[in-house]
């Protein structure tokens, strides 16, 4: 599925759309150049998911984790990951395992042989001055 976001609102719109069927998915894996939304999009699912706290990129800590009252949510930016070993020491595989949780994952191609499950597949591109998320399901 292709959809187009011309706007912020566009954007909260579609991530407001997925939160709707969220129990489908144990992880999100979201992929796109620099400054393409990523973290942009997961903070309008996250506060739509219902987390309250301050929701930012966590590209220096690696993983971010938040709780609403029927879900553990990790989120993941893979961007600094240069060696798999350092998925390990963030327990990375734990993570996305741990029951009644969903893995958002920004960069996920350094851990590609680890993810498993009911996976929703985002590539957002550039269209002129908006976005174009392509989405697709995979069960792996």
């Amino acid at each position: 599925m292709k959809l187009i976001s011309n706007n912020l609102r566009a954007t909260k719109s579609i991530a407001h759309n997925i939160a709707k069927n969220i129990s489908k998915y144990n992880i999100i894996l979201l992929q796109g150049d620099l400054g393409a939304g990523k973290t942009t999009f997961t903070q309008y699912l996250l506060r739509k998911l219902g987390v309250k706290e301050v929701i930012n990129s966590p590209t220096f800590n690696i993983v971010k984790q938040y709780h609403t009252k029927n879900l553990t949510i990790n989120h993941f930016d893979l961007y600094r990951i240069a060696d798999e070993s350092e998925l390990v020491e963030v327990g990375f595989e734990e993570l996305i395992t741990l029951p009644n949780s969903l893995s958002i994952i920004e960069w996920p191609a350094i851990a590609k042989h680890y993810i498993r499950g009911q996976i929703l597949n985002i590539t957002i591109s550039y269209n002129g001055d908006g976005r174009v998320f392509n989405m697709e399901e995979e069960n792996v």
